[in-house]
């Protein structure tokens, strides 16, 4: 059985599942290198063209081999089914393709659960805001009128999912809570900053808009909580019993009119991104005691507000004895996976069968590698794996650059060794030549560091695994300025044999140095996708004051060119 799993949404995406397994996926801004890019039938057809040629071509798979087109969406588009069909005949006119359609929060959780080995446990889904509630109702296959018992307004189009709670037992998912926020009233704020919803992911977008003039920065406004000297009881934040989030619209309207007046820089406004955490933790923390029970072995978490690191490592500290499950590509994107998931464990009655991992990519041929550097008439050299282990890892001692692209591309926003920029983490310089000669970021951005899966306890107060680069911990050693943040913090990522050839530059730098950490950041400019074409590296490079740009295994001393 194959099935096509689409996220027509922000950071829009297409999956390939086969026989209950991803054979691959990609993100719609790696190949259209348009940051966020949707996934559109109405307007534009080309990034979804794109996609689905991206993962028929590397599976081998034809258009009259797919058996069903699964796809979710946050929002209604009228007569989405009828133009996905459309669409399907446009490309595939001699075979009838069945096409499904799956709730946004679904998506999510069908997403996660396959991730989890089966433990039984609660699914935590939030987000700025999801399906409409009667498309939840028409949608979801699971029974959901005892959520509606006690909600007049699921019945209304602009009634909108913002969290969904779930229970994952004996292979069976059940919903046990839907909030829902309305949209019939704007929610205005002073400068021109607006919202439809009362939800975490909108006051996330609010705070982002106000510290930064882009609702997109969440990750920037987690940067500046450790800059924070403030101590400010009042909450942005506040929730109901049946946990509804309402937005202190008189507070922020206050404190916006306050930074307008002083013209202030980022970190002298951290408090506004300490305010916001704190209640964010509040919250999800509150909203996980009220659902998790003592036989409950894991707490699966999905929806872009678990992008957030500081909310999971509270989760974290805060239910010790559960398992926590999160991947990496949580956000819209892995609901392409989701919705494949979901169609292929209501007709086979299982999970599909996947390991942890995001890298669900492509990785590009010796031929395609070389082209692209004659082409740019670039010298280079080839080696084998050892040699360029060892290559890397002494040029990362002697603090040098290493933007490299090497196996199948990750799936999702975070960089983990694949679609990477390698550097010194023992070089108090390292961050400094980083923000202002190759990322252009802001000072007060942090960065992260690899670390040997074996030896991470050792250089981190981390308690478990952090593949996905999803946590953040204490930093135990003082050797490692670079990813040390102004708070002591940094957010690992614990690398094994499956990582491919970091692990093998981690091994040799602890051979050099004794301590097997590296600087890791993503491979791509500022407001621009992850790198994922050799030709994208190409270009980065070239314009970059990287020192070497390895490719699979070419190798281009960047000075030389």
């Amino acid at each position: 059985m194959i099935i096509i799993g689409i996220s027509f949404s922000h950071n829009g995406s297409v999956c390939l599942l086969k026989d209950g397994k991803v054979i691959v996926a990609i993100q719609a801004e790696r190949l259209t290198r348009v940051k966020r890019q949707a996934l559109d039938l109405d307007k534009n057809q080309t990034a979804l063209n794109l996609c689905l040629d991206y993962c028929l071509s590397y599976s081998k798979v034809k258009i009259k081999d797919i058996d069903h087109i699964a796809f979710s969406t946050p929002w209604v588009l009228k007569d989405l089914k009828e133009k996905c069909i459309e669409w399907i005949n446009g490309i595939s006119p001699k075979k009838r393709i069945s096409v499904k359609s799956v709730s946004h929060h679904l998506a999510h959780a069908e997403y996660i659960i396959h991730y989890g080995n089966n433990e039984n446990g609660t699914v935590c889904v939030i987000d700025g805001s999801g399906s409409y509630g009667n498309e939840i109702k028409k949608n979801d296959y699971n029974d959901l009128e005892d959520i509606y018992k006690n909600n007049d307004n699921h019945k209304l189009d602009y009634t909108k999912e913002t969290v969904s709670i779930y229970k994952y037992k004996q292979n069976k998912l059940s919903a046990k809570l839907k909030v829902l926020s309305s949209n019939t009233k704007v929610i205005d704020f002073t400068d021109n900053i607006r919202s439809y919803f009362h939800s975490i992911g909108h006051i996330w977008e609010i705070v982002s808009n106000l510290i930064f003039q882009n609702g997109n920065q969440a990750g920037k406004v987690m940067g500046l909580i450790g800059f924070n000297k403030e101590k400010i009881e009042k909450k942005f934040l506040e929730f109901d019993r049946d946990f509804k989030p309402i937005i202190n619209v008189d507070f922020l309207n206050t404190e916006i009119k306050k930074i307008k007046a002083k013209k202030n820089k980022p970190t002298d406004i951290s408090f506004l991104a300490d305010i916001i955490q704190k209640d964010t933790n509040d919250y999800v923390i509150s909203l996980i005691n009220k659902f998790i029970s003592e036989k409950d072995k894991a707490i699966y978490l999905s929806g872009g507000v678990m992008l957030n690191i500081k909310l999971n490592t509270e989760i974290a500290k805060n239910f010790p004895n559960k398992k926590i499950i999160i991947n990496g590509s949580t956000e819209d994107n892995g609901t392409s996976i989701g919705a494949a998931s979901a169609i292929f464990r209501k007709l086979q009655k299982r999970n599909i069968t996947e390991n942890p991992t995001d890298y669900y990519g492509k990785k590009y041929t010796y031929e395609e590698v070389e082209k692209s550097l004659i082409e740019k008439e670039l010298n280079f050299k080839v080696l084998n794996n050892d040699d360029l282990s060892e290559f890397i890892a002494n040029e990362i001692v002697n603090s040098k650059v290493i933007m490299l692209s090497y196996g199948r591309s990750e799936f999702g926003p975070r960089a983990l060794g694949h679609r990477s920029i390698l550097a010194n983490a023992f070089d108090p310089l390292t961050k400094s030549k980083l923000d202002t000669e190759i990322k252009l970021r802001e000072p007060y951005r942090p960065y992260a560091p690899i670390v040997l899966e074996n030896d991470y306890e050792k250089y981190f107060d981390l308690k478990f695994k952090s593949p996905f680069m999803l946590f953040d911990s204490k930093v135990l050693n003082n050797k490692l300025p670079a990813i040390t943040h102004v708070d002591g913090t940094s957010r690992p990522q614990t690398v094994n044999r499956d990582n491919g050839i970091v692990y093998d530059i981690l091994l040799k730098i602890k051979k050099i140095k004794g301590i097997p950490v590296c600087l890791n950041t993503s491979l791509n400019r500022p407001g621009e996708p992850i790198c994922e074409k050799p030709d994208d590296a190409i270009n980065y490079a070239l314009n970059s004051e990287a020192d070497y740009l390895v490719i699979e295994n070419f190798l281009v001393n960047l000075s030389k060119n």
